[in-house]
């Protein structure tokens, strides 16, 4: 009884889908061809580096994920208690690459005039964490002041990629 009326409407969806794809036949080719072609040709391919991209770059560095010194800083360097030679500093270490290892410190001693008097090396296992693998941790560290040192300074290193002053 309601065959009529149910094929009516079934047809008029589909006189109106062939109309919209009539009417947008073109852009729906065309996006189509754009993105399969991008998806098919290495050329367009954004996960290749062409010779173009390179032209302006004089060397091209691929630096390894773990343990790059660069992912690691070293802030709040503050003095917590100092006695005649020896103070007690605190900093804190962290990374943004999780589960790299723990950096050697290395401490500039400085005169009046902010000149370096001296440098001493931390290994990791010369100064106190608590973990094995470094997310982000406050360290606390002894140092033993000579005389005409007034301030000091610190940077994180890894074996191999010692830092400059």
């Amino acid at each position: 009884m309601n065959q009529p009326f149910f094929n009516r409407w079934v047809f008029l969806a589909a006189l109106l889908a062939c109309c919209f794809v009539a009417l947008f036949w073109r852009e729906m080719t065309e996006g189509a061809a754009d993105g399969m072609g991008r998806l098919l040709t290495v050329d367009n391919d954004p996960f290749y580096a062409k010779d173009d991209d390179f032209r302006g770059a004089f060397r091209v560095i691929l630096e390894p994920e773990k343990n790059n010194i660069k992912m690691v800083s070293l802030t709040a360097l503050k003095v917590l208690g100092r006695q005649s030679s020896s103070a007690t500093v605190e900093m804190t270490l962290s990374t943004r690459n999780r589960g790299d290892d723990y950096p050697s410190i290395r401490i500039y001693y400085l005169d009046a005039g902010r000149r370096v008097v001296r440098t001493q090396d931390l290994a990791p296992s010369e100064y106190d964490h608590g973990f094995n693998l470094l997310d982000e941790e406050r360290v606390t560290v002894t140092l033993q002041l000579k005389r005409g040192e007034e301030s000091f300074t610190a940077k994180p290193f890894y074996k191999g990629g010692e830092p400059k002053p």
